[in-house]
This record gives structure tokens, sequence and C-alpha cells, in this order.
């Protein structure tokens, strides 16, 4: 009768413990996003809103884009994009609303001449295969270049190209002569022989002053640097050559012809047209690159500045990550093998 005694008091207990548990589970997923209802808004940028229904359905139309931008994902990766999606459309609406308050709204004829412009980028036929092996649907690629022209056109009326003055160059290069030190540099012509008895003939034959650039087009193997080279020349940091190169070029004199050297079931002949040691590019070898470097910088920061005020004037400008469903785990149990 004790034992018996105990049982109608614990069953109540165990009842409450379970509807409990069950109240905390569903309270902690729901935090995480999985059971928000269809119509919850995910994002309101102006007069844009979005709905997590619209954005699935959206996240579903340009998934094969997104891939294609962001490379396949990773084992976590998944929501990150997915955030990244949410992320991409507020911006695009962001250049919209812009594009309509400045009169920059693409037109038909706009795209359709853009996409003219892409499909010459490619052979005939190519770019709809292209699009095919990336499962990607045409007139959604169209949509996405709609968009595209839309915040090129805003940023190109908003943003001025900056101009660098000569004065900034030469600052910069100054400041930075660290990043413009040249490594120590050979001129030489090379190529690349299938047998140690080919490779050893070839140098005999070299060294009686035949011309190098004639035997590497005749005899040398894909891979082999003088192919392709007016005068067989080419031009490389000697560290970049494999370690054995390296040491044979390391002895020898402008002009001189290496031994065979075996290197991966090859053989390599080499012949040191110059050396030049490591020393400093002169400003006029880089200016083009400082000035470009400079110039990049101030169209990131034009445009980040841009953004920040398009944001400001939007109002509102809400994204709830949060509200966005995780996939991650899901997936991830989907890919274990049993």
């Amino acid at each position: 009768m004790g034992s018996t005694s105990h049982q109608p008091a614990s069953a109540p207990v165990a009842a409450v413990s379970a509807v409990c548990g069950a109240l905390l589970l569903l309270a902690a997923t729901a935090c995480d996003g999985t059971f928000f209802a269809d119509d919850v808004i995910v994002a309101k940028v102006g007069d844009a809103t979005l709905t997590l229904a619209a954005f699935e359905e959206l996240y579903a139309s340009y998934e094969a884009i997104v891939t294609a931008e962001l490379g396949a994902p990773g084992k976590a990766g998944i929501d990150s994009r997915r955030r990244f999606f949410l992320q991409d459309w507020a911006l695009r609406q962001l250049f919209e609303e812009e594009g309509r308050r400045l009169g920059l709204v693409p037109s038909d004829a706009d795209v359709r001449r853009a996409e003219r412009g892409i499909r010459r980028m490619f052979l005939p036929g190519e770019y709809q295969r292209v699009l095919a092996e990336r499962n990607i649907d045409g007139a959604i690629a169209g949509r996405r270049l709609a968009e595209d022209l839309a915040a090129i056109k805003v940023i190109a009326a908003r943003i001025s190209v900056p101009q660098v003055d000569e004065s900034e160059i030469a600052a910069y290069y100054e400041e930075n002569r660290q990043q413009f030190e040249r490594p120590a540099e050979v001129d030489v012509q090379h190529m690349i022989l299938t047998s140690e008895e080919t490779a050893k003939d070839i140098a005999r034959r070299l060294a009686k002053g035949e011309p190098f650039a004639q035997l590497a087009l005749a005899y040398g193997q894909p891979g082999s640097l003088s192919l392709g080279l007016e005068g067989g020349i080419y031009s490389l940091a000697a560290r970049d050559l494999p370690a054995p190169l390296q040491a044979e070029i390391a002895h020898l004199r402008d002009g001189e012809v290496s031994a065979p050297v075996p290197l991966d079931e090859e053989f390599h002949v080499l012949r040191l047209v110059a050396r030049r040691p490591a020393g400093l590019y002169e400003l006029a070898e880089v200016r083009t690159v400082i000035a470009t470097s400079l110039g990049r910088k101030r169209l990131a920061q034009a445009y980040a500045t841009l953004v920040v005020e398009l944001r400001q004037r939007a109002n509102p400008y809400e994204l709830y990550y949060d509200r966005i469903p995780l996939l991650e785990e899901r997936d991830q149990k989907d890919l274990e093998v049993p």
C-alpha cells in the first residue's frame, strides 16, 4: 500500500514536468527562428517590407546565383550566406529607392543592352551553357542584372572618380618603401626535356652556339618557360624557381648554360641571360600601382559613406537576422552517414 500511495501524487508532477520541458524546448527553438510564422517580417527598408515566406521564396530563386558569387557553402556556411542574402536584399532596396528618387531607374532596353554586352564576352552559345552548368535560370539572371544596373547607375551618379595627385603618390611611396622591395631576379631561357640523353645532347648543341629559343621550340616539353616568348627569355624572382634549379643558377655566369637538372622525372636545361640584385623599385615603375590603390581606397570610402547615408534616409532600415531559421544543424544531420 505504501508504494502505490505515491503513484497518484507523482503522476501530476511528471505531467507538469513534461509540459514545462516541452514549453522550454519550444521557447528555445523559437528563439533561433525555427517556429516563426511565414508572415513574420524579417526586414523593413523604406517602403519595402520582406516577410519570411517572401525571403525563402527569393532565396530559393537566387540560391544558384549566390553559390556562383560566393562559392559552394562549406559545412558551416549555409546560415551565414542566408544572412548575407538578407543584407544584400536590403542594400539593393536602398539603391532602388535612390534610383527612383534620382530618376535613374534602368529601362528594359538598358538591361537588354547590358546583357548583350555580357554575351559578347563569351563564345557563341557559351553564356547559356555557363548558366545551365550553374543551374541559373535565365530569367533570374536577367532580374539580377537589372538590380545590378540600378545600383551601378546610382553609384555612377553619386560617386565621382577620385583624383590622386603626384604629391600623394610620392608621399605614399616614401612612407611605404618596404612594399616596393624587389627580390633578386634572373632572366633565363629554360626548357624541359623527357630524357637525360636528349638533355645532354641539347646542352652540347647549346655549347656550340645553336639558338636556345629554336631548340626549346623544337624539343621543349609543356611547362618550358621559353615557349611562346620572344627570344625565349623569361624574367622571374630567383626564389620562385624550384630549389634544384636555384642551386644550378646560383653558380652560372651571364650567358652560361646549365648541366641537365633532374626534377620530377624530367630534365631541365637553363641558360642564364642576366642577373639583377635585390633592390627597390623606382617610383616610376610603381606609380600606376600606387595611384590605382589609393583611388580604390577612396572609392571604397565614398561607397561606404553613401550606403550609410541611404540607410539613414530609408527610415526604417531594420533587418531581423534572428528571425531567419537556422539550417546548419538540420543540414549537417542530413549529411551524416548512418
